[in-house]
């Protein structure tokens, strides 16, 4: 039986759903609404949606910005629970998955039906938080703001969409008098083939 089951088969069945970003947020709430029951387990106590990492870099708003990219893990599942640990293993045989509680202590295991590995990929920052805790990742964002905001030239490396993107919101958002993009090829977005505008 797929995943559009009725909910009569579908809420005693458990899913854990190991990563809290994008991916393990969206995938959570959607099998919550098909009646599974439903835990995140993730070492943050928030969700990182990371796609106003520039703006939130630069922008003299940029704490509000910051504020919206943390998503409080205990706040978005109705009927699910949030789970604050780091996983380390898994027994397929058993259905069984461990994990290392945040607090310390002992390692504890989790019980599941199926299971959902959302962990995502590794970026530096901005796009991937400094630390644990949603405080510290902001205040983070707030440090590398004021270290843009008090620089008088910036180089970045990379002229595909991410370099120019970020070239955009640092024209916009301070007073730089110098900002240089070194890239690879021979026009900028080169990598978007065809598709980038000849004016790039």
């Amino acid at each position: 039986m797929g995943i559009g089951a009725s909910h009569q088969y579908t809420r005693d069945k458990r899913v854990v759903v190991v990563g809290g970003n994008i991916a393990g947020i969206n995938a959570a709430q959607e099998l919550e609404k098909l009646g599974f029951s439903v835990t995140i387990l993730e070492p943050r106590n928030f969700g990182w949606i990371p796609f106003s990492a520039f703006r939130a870099s630069v922008a003299s708003d940029g704490d509000a910005w910051a504020k919206r990219m943390t998503v409080p893990l205990d706040r978005i599942l109705k009927r699910g629970k949030f789970v604050r640990g780091l996983a380390t293993g898994v027994d397929k045989v058993a259905k069984t998955l461990s994990y290392t509680p945040h607090e310390g202590g002992e390692p504890r295991s989790l019980n599941y039906d199926y299971l959902v590995i959302a962990t995502g990929a590794r970026f530096a920052a901005p796009f991937n938080p400094i630390g644990v805790d949603a405080k510290g990742a902001r205040a983070a964002l707030g440090d590398l703001r004021r270290s843009v905001n008090g620089a008088k030239r910036i180089i970045i490396v990379g002229g595909g969409p991410s370099g120019i993107e970020l070239a955009g919101e640092l024209r916009d958002a301070s007073d730089l008098s110098e900002i240089t993009i070194l890239h690879s090829g021979s026009t900028l977005l080169s990598g978007a083939g065809n598709k980038a505008p000849p004016a790039a």
